[in-house]
């Protein structure tokens, strides 16, 4: 019969080209994917600050008091003054900035506040040179410092570095010392102190939040293409063995029966039906009735003799993954198959078991017995087509699926199939790697909130509190070491949250504060500030909100306003510092009480949206993986039947063919560290002679990538050799093994012919 076998020179090129299974994985490993980032966390960070700063700003401009006609006048006669135009291009800069927190994109993002943040800082530089020039300017009556955080804000967001934050700096003071007119003196440093008590702050709380979003996003890219990796790998993995399973199941009876004459080679439906390899997908699931009922019937009709025990009922409900049932199935039916071929004739058990709770599967269990002659699996080769693939490699893949195989020399052969539910089956990824840190330490509250900073703070205070002079010094002293036991407060806790005790003293320290400072009744001045404690209250109202207690913070500001009230009323405080003048100055509370809150709310969510990520990533991977293996194997498989059988060959030349790729199949399969185009080349050119070839590869054990051509120099000499070997031998027999690790030799080559037998050694 090999004698009719056509030569490499009658077959198309590539022929000879190794299975997908010896080419894949390797290849996978070598051209990793690329690193795909997703800024997950900071687009979550770049939306809150948009739409937080975006609303407080157009507030700040709409409804402040100063230059809001100019803002209104803008937007009906943009050309009418220079302050119209520039606040018609405020308001342009803002609606961007809000309409890209709805088209959510990095990019958008840092174009939207860029452009808005650098327009403020010309905006700026024009009123400063304008000044200078001039000493004066129309910019004057905008009063840019009353919203300058709010465009700093976005500049440290696009530009999150020192220089970034000096610059920021650099603006606010610049604003602070022009926006009210105050002579350049010690009110002057006040007013740039103050300026940097309210949104030096903001301005490092953001620029911590925003470096920790890119940290973590690049985490967890590197994680999300690990994973992704792992699971390419896991998968590839799976499909081979899958394609192994129909290549032994379904292709070699197919060849088998076209090299016998039982099947035509020309019966191309016969050709389509089993070279479409069916790969299981976990999110399918089947009763497990059905599954149960099926195996049995296949079962009797593999073993007609088979002795079957099954349970007598089932839970009608219970159901069981299609990849589970499939490997248990597809095992148990090559365990009985090897049964009815090696022991025929013996009594052969199946015992069939369910584990189940309240009509849940938990548990299957396969057991096949026979009395047969038995074998010494030590000795049979982890190469071996029905054990490896059919059995091991099949259950092995299979999450919860487990087999044990117990035989010995004159003892029988048991069979022990075994698939337990696992607790994590149905469960997401573990992202417990992905390092996201708490909201505390995101936006970096510790370098903030620190003793230094309290010292400093209340140094500012203390130095605008002798902007005014103190009729009652006993109550401008309580007040002073109200404010200072509420600022030391603040500093309590180790998350963004202020525990509670620390809140309420801060609260009660406050309103201690607020009433002694309004018993002193100090007299208001004709600068700023007026009156040093409503500004304390407002900062240290501030100050709360940033520690996530933003509604204690507006209750506090809310009582204040009351006592304030009251006391103006009552002759106890002074009669200007009512209700409605606290009012005014409420609005900075604004950004305090929507970033903090934002941010707690997005650290909160940042797991959840960093494991969807990832678990869709990781789903596209697998699909993708799978559908291409799915491909290369149907084309690989096709293109060597479609040759061998193709229709210009006699019936005699197209049933040695088949013979002959039927070797080369297990070949694949049994001896992958053989599996390299020359070799099969020369393999297939000896067998087309009548040559018989033996290929056994007993040291790859499937675990890790077969060494490939050059990697080895044992390998490469080995191949070369083998090559020379078949390409001069015309008839006999030729055995290449590539003996297990550990022996003292790595392969060995035996000729047995009429005129030439020896035996070569490969160390």
């Amino acid at each position: 019969m090999f004698s009719t076998a056509v030569s490499s020179e009658f077959l198309p090129a590539g022929f000879h080209r190794p299975a997908p299974i010896h080419s894949s994985r390797s290849s996978e490993l070598e051209a990793p994917t690329s690193q795909i980032y997703s800024p997950i966390a900071t687009l979550a960070m770049l939306r809150i600050v948009a739409f937080a700063t975006s609303v407080t700003w157009l507030l700040l401009m709409a409804i402040g008091a100063n230059g809001s006609e100019y803002y209104r006048s803008g937007l009906v006669s943009p050309t009418q003054s220079l302050q119209s135009m520039v606040s018609l291009l405020f308001t342009v800069a803002i609606l961007g900035v809000f309409a890209a927190g709805f088209i959510h994109r990095e990019r958008v993002y840092q174009l939207a506040m860029g452009f808005a943040s650098l327009s403020f800082v010309v905006v700026v530089a024009g009123h400063l040179l304008l000044l200078a020039i001039f000493g004066q300017s129309p910019l004057t009556e905008i009063y840019l410092g009353d919203f300058v955080g709010i465009p700093m804000v976005m500049l440290i967001m696009v530009f999150p570095t020192t220089w970034g934050l000096l610059l920021a700096i650099v603006v606010i003071g610049a604003c602070a010392v022009v926006n009210l007119g105050t002579p350049l003196g010690f009110n002057t440093v006040l007013e740039i102190s103050h300026s940097l008590a309210f949104m030096l702050p903001f301005l490092v709380l953001l620029q911590s939040g925003i470096k920790a979003s890119h940290a973590i996003d690049e985490s967890a890219s590197r994680a999300r293409n690990s994973a992704s990796q792992v699971a390419r790998l896991k998968t590839l993995h799976e499909v081979e063995t899958s394609f192994l399973g129909h290549v032994h199941d379904r292709v070699l009876t197919y060849l088998d029966g076209v090299s016998r004459g039982v099947i035509s080679p020309a019966d191309s439906a016969a050709r389509v039906k089993i070279l479409t390899p069916e790969i299981p997908r976990n999110s399918r699931r089947l009763l497990l009735a059905g599954v149960l009922h099926d195996l049995v019937a296949q079962l009797r009709m593999v073993a007609p003799n088979i002795d079957i025990t099954a349970p007598e009922s089932l839970p009608e409900t219970a159901t069981i993954s299609a990849d589970v049932a499939a490997a248990l199935s597809e095992a148990a039916l090559e365990a009985a198959s090897n049964t009815t071929s090696h022991a025929p004739g013996a009594q052969v058990d199946c015992q069939l078991s369910v584990e189940s709770s309240e009509g849940v599967c938990q548990g299957v269990s396969v057991v096949i017995r026979d009395d047969g002659p038995g074998f010494d699996l030590a000795r049979i080769p982890g190469s071996r087509a029905g054990v490896r693939v059919a059995i091991t490699g099949r259950m092995q893949v299979v999450d919860g699926c487990s087999v044990d195989i117990e035989t010995a020399p004159g003892q029988g052969t048991s069979v022990a199939l075994v698939w337990h539910e696992t607790t994590g089956e149905d469960e997401p990824p573990d992202f417990g790697h992905i390092a996201v840190p708490s909201a505390y330490e995101m936006v970096g509250i510790d370098r903030i909130f620190r003793p230094s900073s309290a010292i400093a703070v209340l140094i500012f205070f203390l130095a605008m509190s002798l902007n005014n002079s103190h009729p009652r010094p006993f109550f401008y002293v309580v007040s002073l070491l109200a404010v200072s036991v509420g600022v030391w407060a603040l500093l309590r806790g180790q998350e963004l949250t202020l525990p509670a005790r620390p809140t309420v003293v801060t609260m009660g320290s406050v309103v201690v504060f607020f009433l002694a400072a309004s018993v002193d009744n100090p007299p208001a001045v004709s600068y700023w500030p007026e009156l040093w404690y409503p500004w304390v209250l407002i900062l240290m109202c501030t100050y709360l909100a940033i520690r996530d207690r933003v509604w204690e913070a507006w209750a506090l500001w809310g009582g204040c306003l009351i006592l304030a009230e009251m006391m103006a009323r009552s002759g106890f405080g002074p009669s200007e510092v009512g209700a409605a003048y606290l009012a005014t100055k409420s609005i900075v509370l604004l950004p305090a009480m929507l970033i903090s809150r934002l941010f707690k709310v997005t650290t909160r969510g940042l797991p959840l949206g960093l494991s969807i990520d990832q678990s869709q990533a990781m789903a596209l991977q697998v699909a993708a993986t799978q559908r291409r293996f799915l491909t290369d194997s149907r084309e690989w498989i096709d293109s060597r039947v479609a040759a061998v059988l193709d229709p210009s060959f006699d019936g005699e030349v197209c049933r040695s063919n088949a013979h002959v790729l039927e070797l080369r199949l297990r070949d694949s399969i049994r001896s992958p560290l053989f599996d390299v185009t020359p070799v099969n080349r020369a393999v297939w050119e000896a067998r087309a002679r009548g040559v018989n070839v033996r290929l056994l590869d007993d040291r790859y054990s499937g675990l890790s990538l077969p060494n490939r051509v050059g990697a080895d120099p044992r390998l490469a000499a080995l191949h070369l050799r083998l090559q020379e070997i078949l390409d001069s031998c015309s008839h006999g027999s030729i055995t290449a093994r590539i003996v297990p690790a550990g022996r003292a030799n790595y392969a060995t080559i035996v000729i047995a012919g009429e005129d030439d037998s020896r035996r070569e050694v490969f160390d």
